[in-house]
C-alpha cells in the first residue's frame, strides 16, 4: 500500500535503505510485488538506492526481470541505462538469464532491445556460473515460447 509506505518513511527515513537477512530492501520487495508505483516512489521520493543488490547480488533489475515484470523492467532501463542489463549475480547471471528462467518473452524483448543483431548473438552466449546460457535456462524450465523467441 503506497499510503504505508509514504507514512512509514516519513515517520523513519532510513527505512528505505533497511535490509534483511537476505541483503534486501524494501524496493527489492515491492520489485518482486510488481508495485510500480511504490517502487517508482521509494526511489524517486524517498531516495532509495536504485542499484542495491542483495547478498547474492540481485539487483532490482534482476528481480524484475526474474518476477516478468515487464513495466518495472521497462522504468528501470529508463531511469538507469542499458548497461544494468548485464550486471551479473554472485552465480554469474545477467537481467537476461533472470528472465529466460521465468519465461518472460515480453522482458526479454526489453533486454535485448538495445543491442544489434551480431551484439545479440554474444550477450545470448553468456553462461552462469554452471554454464547455462538464457536458452539453457528457458528449456529446462519449459518455457517454450522463450526457446522459441532466443
Amino acid at each position: 500500500n503506497l499510503d504505508y509506505v509514504k507514512d512509514a518513511t516519513k515517520y523513519d527515513p532510513k527505512s528505505v535503505d533497511a535490509r534483511d537477512a537476505f541483503g534486501c530492501t524494501p524496493c527489492a520487495y515491492a520489485v518482486q510485488g510488481g508495485n510500480v508505483d511504490v517502487v517508482r516512489y521509494l526511489v524517486e521520493k524517498a531516495h532509495a538506492e536504485i542499484g542495491s543488490v542483495s547478498r547474492r547480488g540481485q539487483s532490482l533489475l534482476h528481480i524484475a526481470s526474474l518476477c516478468g515484470h515487464e513495466e518495472i523492467v521497462r522504468w528501470i532501463l529508463n531511469r538507469s541505462g542499458t548497461n544494468v542489463i548485464l550486471w551479473t549475480t554472485l552465480d554469474n547471471a545477467n537481467a537476461i538469464h533472470c528472465a529466460a528462467y521465468s519465461g518472460s518473452v515480453p522482458v526479454l524483448r526489453l533486454l535485448l532491445r538495445p543491442w544489434s543483431r551480431k551484439k545479440r548473438k554474444t550477450v545470448l552466449g553468456l553462461q552462469d556460473c554452471r554454464g547455462n546460457t538464457p536458452l539453457h535456462l528457458a528449456a529446462m524450465n519449459g518455457h517454450s515460447d522463450a526457446v522459441v523467441y532466443l
